[in-house]
Parts: C-alpha cells; sequence; structure tokens
C-alpha cells in the first residue's frame, strides 16, 4: 500500500514538472506573426512590431507565416475601440478590447504591456490543461470495489469581460475645483478625477465627469464626461457630452455634440458638430451642420452646410459645393464625386431642340449640363442649360429619370427679348448593350418671356399652348407639352 502511495506521488510530481516546463516553453516564444488592420487610430504596423518585440522578447513577423505560428491581430470594434486578440499554439485564443491613447508610441506600448500579458494568461490555460487529474481514493468497503473518483470535467471558456481603460477609475474623486487659470487652482486638477470644475480665465482637469464652466478655457488632459462651457473647451482624449464655446477640440466624440464657431475632433465623431466650421479628423457618424463641413472618412450621416467634403462615401450631402467620393444623396449647386455616378445622353425634342446632356453625381441625385440648339426658320439657335435630377433603377437595364432643367436661348429670333425656359422630364431608359441605352419621355415646359402672348410660338417653338398668361407688362407665361427620345452611354 505505501509502495503504491509513493509511486502516485512520484507520477504526479514528474507531470506537474513536465506540465510546467511545457507552459514556461509557452510562454517564451521564438516567433510571434503580428497583423494590423487598416483603420484610423491605430499605430503602424512597424512601430508596433517594435514594441511587442522589445516588451515580449520575441521576434516579431509581419508576414505570412505557418498556420501554428502564435498570432496576434489587432483591430477595431464597431465602438472604435482597440481589440488585441491572441492565438497562441495550442489554438486557444484570448481578447481584450480597450480605448488607446491618443499618441501613437504610447498606444503601440499599452499593445504591447496587454498582448504581453495575454500570452502569459494563454501560458496559464496551457498549463492547466496538462496537469493531471487529482487522484482520491475511496476507502473500500466488504462488498463494495474501490472506486476512483475522477475531477469534474473543465468549465467551458466564456468571454472575457471587456475592461475600459480610464484614469478615472484609478483616481479619487474631488467634487469640485476651483482655477483661477489653467494649471493654477485649488484643489490641483490633476491630481483627482472632478465632478465640477469652475475657473475664472479658465479651468485644468486631468479627467472630467461633470461639468466645467470658464470665461477662457476648459481644458481637461484625457477623458470627459459631461459639458464644457467656456471661450474654448479643449478634451485631449475622448468625449461623451457637450462642448460649448467659440472654439472646441476633442480627441474623439464618442457621443455629443460641439456647438460654436469652430468644432474639431481629433478622430472620428459619434454624434453632432454645429458651427461655422466643423472638421473630423476621421469618420462621423452623425451630423456636421455649418458653412464649412470636412470629414476625413466616410460620413455614417449627414452633412448640410455651404462647403461639405468627404474623404469617403457619405449618406447624404446638401450644400452648394459637394465633394467626397460618393454619396447616397447629394444635392447642391455643383456636386463632384470622384466615384460618382457620370452619364452622357444626346436629346431630341418635338420642338426642334436638339441637347446634348452630362448628367454627374451620387447614387440618386445628379446634376446636369446641356448644351444644344433649336432649329428656326432663321437657323439653329444655341441653348444652354442647367438643371438637377433623381435616377431610380428598378431593374439593371431599366432605368427612371426625372429631372428639373432650366434653358435659355443665346441668340433669340425675338431682339429685346429675355426668355427663360424651365422644364419637367420623365424619361425611362432601356440599356440594350453593354452601356448603351435608348429612352423616350415626356416633357412639360413652362415658359416666361417678356416678348408676350404675341411672338411666344417662335421662342423656343411654343407652338401650342396649354396655358397663357400675358401681363399688362406685355410679360408673358406659356406652358405647353413635347415629347423627347434619345440615347445614353452610361
Amino acid at each position: 500500500m505505501k509502495t503504491r502511495y509513493l509511486l502516485s506521488c512520484c507520477m504526479v510530481a514528474l507531470c506537474s514538472c513536465m506540465a510546467s516546463a511545457y507552459a514556461d516553453d509557452a510562454a517564451r516564444l521564438h516567433v510571434l506573426r503580428l497583423r494590423v488592420d487598416a483603420g484610423v487610430g491605430l499605430p503602424e504596423a512597424r512601430v508596433l512590431a517594435q514594441a511587442v518585440s522589445a516588451e515580449m522578447e520575441v521576434a516579431v513577423e509581419t508576414d505570412e507565416g505557418p498556420s501554428d505560428d502564435p498570432v496576434l491581430h489587432v483591430g477595431r470594434d464597431t465602438n472604435g475601440k482597440a481589440t488585441v486578440t491572441f492565438r497562441g499554439q495550442n489554438g486557444h485564443c484570448l481578447g481584450r478590447s480597450l480605448h488607446l491613447p491618443n499618441e501613437p508610441q504610447r498606444a503601440a506600448e499599452t499593445i504591447a504591456l496587454l498582448a504581453a500579458n495575454l500570452a502569459r494568461n494563454d501560458a496559464a490555460s496551457l498549463l492547466g490543461d496538462l496537469q493531471p487529474p487529482k487522484v482520491a481514493t475511496a476507502v473500500p468497503l466488504a462488498h463494495e470495489p474501490t472506486r476512483v473518483l475522477e475531477p469534474p470535467p473543465p468549465a467551458t471558456p466564456t468571454s472575457i469581460p471587456d475592461p475600459v481603460i480610464a484614469l478615472d477609475a484609478a483616481l479619487p474623486i474631488q467634487p469640485v475645483g476651483y482655477d483661477v487659470f489653467p494649471g493654477m487652482g485649488f484643489p490641483p486638477g490633476d491630481r483627482a478625477l472632478r465632478l465640477a470644475s469652475l475657473g475664472f480665465l479658465g479651468t485644468y482637469s486631468i479627467a472630467l465627469s461633470g461639468s466645467a464652466v470658464a470665461l477662457g478655457a476648459n481644458v481637461v488632459l484625457t477623458w470627459a464626461r459631461g459639458t464644457t462651457v467656456a471661450l474654448s473647451n479643449l478634451v485631449f482624449g475622448g468625449m461623451r457630452g457637450a462642448q460649448v464655446g467659440l472654439a472646441n477640440f476633442v480627441g474623439r466624440l464618442d457621443g455629443g455634440v460641439q456647438v460654436g464657431l469652430a468644432n474639431i475632433a481629433g478622430s472620428e465623431v459619434q454624434g453632432v458638430q454645429v458651427g461655422l466650421g466643423n472638421w473630423a479628423a476621421g469618420p462621423v457618424r452623425g451630423a456636421q451642420v455649418g458653412l464649412g463641413n470636412f470629414a476625413v472618412g466616410d460620413v455614417k450621416g449627414a452633412q448640410l452646410g455651404l462647403g461639405n467634403f468627404s474623404g469617403g462615401d457619405a449618406n447624404v450631402q446638401i450644400g452648394l459645393l459637394n465633394f467626397g467620393a460618393n454619396a447616397d444623396v447629394g444635392i447642391g449647386l455643383l456636386s463632384l464625386y470622384w466615384k460618382g455616378r457620370t452619364h452622357l445622353e444626346a436629346s431630341y425634342q418635338s420642338n426642334g431642340t436638339t441637347l446634348f446632356d452630362v448628367k454627374h453625381g451620387s447614387r440618386w441625385f445628379h446634376q446636369i449640363l446641356a448644351v444644344g440648339a433649336r432649329s428656326a426658320s432663321t437657323g439653329w439657335i444655341p441653348v444652354l442649360g442647367y438643371g438637377i435630377g433623381a435616377r431610380m433603377r428598378p431593374t439593371d437595364r431599366l432605368n427612371v429619370d426625372v429631372d428639373v432643367l432650366g434653358e435659355v436661348e443665346l441668340d433669340s429670333p425675338e431682339p429685346r427679348t429675355i426668355s427663360w425656359l424651365t422644364q419637367l422630364r420623365a424619361q425611362v431608359g432601356f440599356r440594350v448593350v453593354g452601356k448603351l441605352s435608348v429612352f423616350a419621355g415626356v416633357v412639360a415646359n413652362v415658359l416666361t418671356s417678356t416678348a408676350g402672348s404675341t411672338s411666344a410660338n417662335v421662342v423656343f417653338g411654343s407652338h401650342s399652348d396649354w396655358v397663357s398668361i400675358t401681363a399688362r407688362t406685355g410679360q408673358g407665361v406659356h406652358v405647353w407639352p413635347t415629347w423627347m427620345v434619345g440615347v445614353a452611354f452610361l
């Protein structure tokens, strides 16, 4: 009996040593494959590889390698947080999500430290898997065979909680802080989380969860949750709440609003910017409303202003000038999209007008530049037009356009006559082959002319009026229908 007990103890000790040695070897990686998703706010792969290599003392490779090599994957989730996932040699995956500092080097060091912790946790889980089961021997009864008690099965791995790295969790709470100007106050704002920050020329705090009010500037070094009101508001980390002032800056707007003459976000915006000028150095999920709106990334929302720019795709842009990669709805005097929709059309109308149109714009709306001529008894009369329209595509081959076009004759047959023709056009097109299509439609014409009703039949070829009104001043308004046919290159 003693011999059997001693042999069991030796076997348990030997397995434990082997498991520990194997886990130590797993923790000491030789090669680590690094995968970094392209995105705003993530460090460059080169900088991140150097930081991870220095922290974990392992060779870090960014190219493809054997499938069983450990892999560190860095990306972003839908909430804008960085996700760090480590897959060990045993196939186990551990991950964390966190907010990164704005400084690229500090962000790389933070990811490297987290990667080292994930690698150690993976090795610890491997050690638990390799530990031999504990054997407990029951006292044999007279008529009952000896039973070996098996340990319970290992628990199914659950999702790892999502820790939010926030300085305010480790800072003492300061209910109220008073500042004469930023950096000079009582108690000092750089040592605690302030719930209320009041100042004369300005306030200064390392973190804010409440309100900051000053005449000059409110300065928050990291995160702010609440409201800041001053001539200028500076939050160098993320913010959830409102900034109200002449000039507002935030590292990242995580849900809230900026209201001021100039609003700047150092990265993405999830919320609303309202001011004369709005700038987002990343994507926008929300709205920008002002005279000028600028977003480096996509706009999942709307830009409303005199001038709108999106570095990627936008849902809605409404303004005099709109620029971007593409948009679902782009309405303005001039909307240019380098990935937008451009069509060339040539049409003939029953009033003797031949037009060549260039249609360019977003997925649903476009602007029209038209040039052509109308056949008259005195020869060809040049015609110039501009308008806007919308396109619907019921099928891949069928399209329906509804356009409003304004036209003017550059050489009217009536001397000293000013005439302006507005057309409402509805046309249906069918793609015949490739990008070539044919179309036909009806046109409602509304002519406003100083020629009156006596000579309206020679202006824009209006021969059969539906409505003809002549004012005492001699100005006439005439309405009549025409039809049109043409070809288009899509």
